[in-house]
């Protein structure tokens, strides 16, 4: 069975996410659609707006045939990383074709994985430099690109982002993986209105979050209207009292543990125990400096509770969440030649890998209300 792989968080899953998954399955010839999907804490340092489980079993209705579960220790990520994480995954899985929503979808994406890869050292000076001189992130890929002529590099192109970030992982760990780009229809990634045929996830949590159910009804699967309305949508601020819990319980020391938690940033994120919202609190901390992503990665490992030694430690596990006949069929072909442990029902042993993802997810429950660790088993069609 030939495979293509598909990188998401359906956060929420929306008929643009439908669209991809049949574009991918048919660019790339496939007999079957494999997909990574973040679990209930994602890319962005936020919950997820509905859970992990239901958003699986969604993504397999509409086109998945097997959803694996991107570990809580790539999934809340700097886009390099999250890649990584993603890629290792698709790697073990042994697929032979990633496919991507891409703002610029002509662009030669494999092109670009191999000359970063001639370039990777020279490139590993420059950013070294660039981090000295306090320079956010974004800012510096996009000076240093520009330097080396490798791609071109707009802000307001999250998808074009994120998928430069596959194509390096592709091009380190498995060059044979075909990359195929899927023009990303509709509306722009940080959009708020719902005004084109394929609305942006964006505009679909704000009007969730709101309880206008209604004006969502047009933009996602009748399986997705039907959870957003039923269930707890869930953002920063349901868990901001348990994060200020966790910044005023929690000494500096303390807090010099949790994950990328440098530069004295620990008597800076102090701040959160004076102010009413996460909204507020990011209003203080954000600077130049340290971008929204940055800052909210960071206040989520502190209310994970992720430290340093944690994501040291951590090894990789392929967690199933959801398969379909084909699906499985396809597990069946490549199940002898894993690399990393299949976790279907967790064993003892399986158990210390899950350690961390369980924590995250019982802190998730806390506020979601449903059980997300205890006798939960993937979903199957």
């Amino acid at each position: 069975m030939k495979a293509v792989g598909v990188i998401g968080e359906y956060n929420p899953f929306h008929l643009g996410h439908e669209y991809q998954l049949q574009e991918a399955k048919k660019l790339a010839q496939a007999d079957v659609v494999v997909g990574v999907m973040s679990g209930n804490w994602l890319q962005r340092g936020e919950p997820a707006i509905i859970d992990k489980w239901t958003r699986a079993e969604i993504a397999l209705a509409h086109g998945c045939d097997l959803v694996i579960e991107l570990p809580v220790h790539y999934a809340v990520q700097s886009a390099d990383f999250f890649a990584k994480g993603a890629i290792t995954l698709m790697n073990a899985l042994q697929v032979d074709a990633l496919s991507f929503g891409s703002d610029l979808p002509n662009f030669d994406y494999q092109a670009f994985g191999a000359k970063y890869l001639v370039l990777e050292d020279k490139l590993a000076i420059e950013f070294q430099k660039a981090g000295q001189t306090g320079v956010n992130y974004p800012t510096q890929m996009r000076q240093i690109y520009e330097k080396f002529d490798l791609a071109y590099f707009d802000a307001n192109t999250p998808n074009h982002l994120l998928a430069l970030s596959y194509a390096k992982e592709v091009a380190k760990q498995n060059p044979k993986m075909d990359l195929i780009a899927v023009n990303r229809v509709g509306q722009g990634y940080h959009e708020i209105e719902m005004k084109k045929i394929f609305a942006s996830a964006t505009a679909i949590r704000a009007s969730a979050l709101a309880e206008n159910y209604e004006a969502i009804k047009s933009f996602v699967p009748k399986e997705t209207a039907d959870q957003l309305k039923k269930n707890q949508n869930l953002s920063w601020e349901d868990f901001f009292p348990l994060l200020q819990y966790q910044l005023t319980a929690s000494s500096p020391e303390q807090l010099t543990k949790i994950y990328q938690m440098t530069e004295g940033l620990e008597h800076y994120v102090k701040k959160g125990r004076a102010v009413k919202s996460f909204a507020e609190l990011m209003a203080i901390l954000k600077t130049k400096r340290y971008s929204y992503g940055r800052l909210s990665r960071l206040l989520c490992a502190v209310l994970l509770q992720i430290t340093k030694e944690d994501i040291l430690q951590q090894e990789d596990f392929l967690q199933v969440l959801a398969f379909n006949k084909t699906g499985q069929s396809y597990l069946k072909q490549i199940k002898k030649e894993l690399t990393l442990p299949l976790i279907v029902k967790p064993s003892k042993q399986q158990k210390n890998l899950l350690a961390l993802n369980q924590r995250s997810d019982a802190i998730y429950q806390l506020q979601n209300g449903h059980e997300q660790v205890a006798g939960r088993f993937p979903v199957q069609k």
